[in-house]
């Protein structure tokens, strides 16, 4: 009896101490945790979103986009192939030229978010070809030669028309051939661009408004003439002393015209960009495809006739007087947009903020 008492208590006893170990145990794990816990994030910086650089892992604490508001300053430049989109008649929808530009930029970013704005300048040089064509004792756009003080009407209308010689003709043709006309502008640039990033690609979309500030029309071609009298059969040419100069085979070079406006001129573009950008620290390098459409027109309303004539400056072709196509009358009730495409090299530099605050550390301390 009194041996089965002894093993009784001391069941007991160990039973009671047993009892007291499991808490103390469970502490020391829970507090051991806490201590790995905090040294992987002292020893491991890549699961803090402190980082700038975009990082992830494999338990699901982070996403690849940076948290908070940060904003950027920095600069663009661009090279596009640049045309004109238009239905002004006779006139080639090419071959077009090139566009180069470059500015400064702001941009806000939200996570995936971004919203960019800036300012910039850019150059335009558009080239294109007209179609050749002819016309008879008059300008092909008015309908007559030289001013009104000047008329030069069709023999039909009672027009005395007469070579250099004084001989009565029947009709004087001109032909315009080789025409190719250019134009240069300049503008100032306005972008307001929203877009998103995810994975390394962004994209940003919006509209760019355009300030035209200075333009150069350039004109070149080449001319010939003839003229068909009653007396004669057939049309005379190559024959400059009765002021029929050149030929098919051999046309006459008009001296270039080139002309600078300093009329402000506005467009609204509608814009989409579309590339990949690589991390250095805190800033960012992109590289992008971006495509311009002027959505306004920008047609000139011009009463200058295309290519006109005096009654002194006829037998003189390196005196008659011609504007470019798209600043002339020919153009005056057509449609003329702007179109860019091309890519663009983005540099932005991050602003100094407040540092974002460590996820995995507020987690930590609610244990």
């Amino acid at each position: 009896m009194q041996y089965t008492l002894h093993n009784l208590r001391m069941a007991l006893i160990g039973s009671l101490l047993l009892m007291m170990a499991v808490p103390a145990a469970a502490q020391r794990r829970i507090y051991a945790s806490d201590r790995a816990t905090q040294q992987a994030y002292k020893g491991n910086r890549d699961i803090s979103r402190r980082d700038k650089a975009k990082r992830s892992n494999h338990n699901g604490l982070l996403s690849d986009a940076e948290s908070g508001i940060h904003h950027y300053l920095g600069f663009w430049v661009e090279g596009a192939y640049s045309t004109y989109i238009h239905n002004v008649p006779g006139v080639s929808k090419g071959p077009g030229g090139y566009g180069l530009g470059a500015g400064l930029v702001y941009e806000l970013q939200n996570s995936y978010f971004l919203f960019q704005a800036g300012i910039g300048i850019k150059s335009q040089d558009v080239k294109y070809t007209a179609s050749s064509y002819s016309f008879d004792n008059y300008d092909l756009a008015k309908g007559l030669f030289g001013q009104k003080d000047k008329q030069w009407l069709p023999a039909a209308k009672g027009g005395a028309l007469q070579d250099s010689w004084g001989e009565s003709i029947d009709t004087l043709r001109y032909t315009v051939i080789n025409r190719k006309d250019q134009v240069r502008t300049i503008s100032a640039q306005v972008p307001l661009l929203v877009g998103g990033r995810f994975n390394g690609f962004y994209g940003l979309a919006g509209v760019k408004i355009n300030i035209a500030f200075s333009q150069t029309a350039i004109a070149n071609m080449d001319i010939y003439s003839m003229a068909k009298y009653n007396q004669y059969e057939g049309w005379m040419t190559e024959m400059d002393n009765h002021g029929y100069r050149g030929s098919a085979l051999s046309p006459v070079p008009v001296p270039e015209s080139k002309k600078t406006y300093s009329s402000i001129q506005f467009d609204l573009m509608a814009s989409l960009e579309l590339g990949y950008e690589f991390h250095q620290k805190n800033n960012r390098i992109r590289l992008a495809a971006f495509a311009d459409y002027g959505i306004l027109n920008t047609c000139v309303q011009s009463s200058d006739p295309s290519l006109a004539f005096s009654f002194a400056d006829r037998y003189d072709v390196g005196r008659y007087q011609f504007n470019n196509i798209f600043r002339s009358n020919v153009a005056k009730d057509s449609r003329i947009n702007n179109f860019f495409v091309g890519a663009k090299l983005t540099f932005l530099f991050q602003l100094p903020s407040a540092k974002d605050k460590c996820i995995l550390c507020r987690q930590a301390s609610r244990h």
